[in-house]
């Protein structure tokens, strides 16, 4: 089965305006992750979705094709991936989160083995985590005995919990199931409008969610002060 990746990456993010385009020691981050992508499943299967032509310069100057998109009218990173692959012939979508810039290779290849051997369910990914305060990152409660996702949170969850469960954000879907629940006619689901996370929508829709443990170091940059602690780890 062909696995494509689609990164959609908007340049009007609230808590970091510009953020696809800002430097990780001297490289764009949208290029960090489309490297991965890359890596993971060859150049003309990866896809960067987005309406802003600075972005669309940069990531073509690079070599990467790219889809125009309204981001506008998409209430998040899947609704936009939805969009994107409408015309696209591929059997697994791996929708990669443009502001993910350690998501490594080997991740997205963990993920698309995984989509195809769980044919019911939706793939995410989550490593581990001390820090349960910083409402930025994603906490995930415990999975039931199958593995399959019960909730999330940007608050602490589970309570009373020391080392917490971090949603790191890559998903793998089926084309039918991502354009079942996803796209720009597709209203937000009332745990995901409360939570402000957008996988929650699979949940309320009764739609399996499998988890899947990754082992490495990640960052996400949420903030301008992100892009210093992943330029640490880089180069540690």
């Amino acid at each position: 089965m062909s696995a494509t990746c689609v990164i959609s990456s908007r340049m009007e993010s609230t808590r970091f305006p510009g953020k696809p385009l800002a430097l990780i020691n001297g490289r764009e981050m949208i290029l960090w992750v489309a490297e991965s992508c890359k890596k993971a499943v060859g150049l003309n299967n990866v896809i960067i979705a987005t309406d802003s032509k600075e972005l669309i310069d940069c990531v073509t100057g690079a070599g990467y094709n790219s889809i125009i998109i309204d981001t506008k009218r998409c209430g998040n990173c899947s609704d936009a991936t939805a969009e994107a692959i409408r015309n696209i012939d591929s059997d697994i979508i791996i929708d990669v989160q443009g502001d993910e810039p350690l998501i490594r290779p080997e991740d997205i290849q963990k993920i698309i083995e995984f989509k195809r051997n769980k044919h019911d369910h939706v793939i995410n990914a989550y490593a581990y985590e001390k820090d349960g305060e910083n409402k930025n990152t994603i906490k995930i409660e415990s999975h039931n005995i199958n593995g399959d996702l019960i909730t999330m949170s940007r608050l602490p969850i589970p309570a009373g919990a020391r080392i917490f469960k971090r949603q790191v954000c890559i998903y793998g879907f089926y084309k039918n199931q991502l354009l079942e629940l996803y796209g720009y006619d597709k209203g937000k689901s009332e745990l995901e409008k409360h939570e402000d996370i957008h996988i929650l929508r699979c949940v309320n829709n009764y739609q399996k969610v499998f988890m899947v443990k990754l082992d490495g170091v990640y960052q996400a940059v949420d903030v301008p002060g992100d892009i210093k602690k992943v330029e640490d780890i880089i180069n540690a």
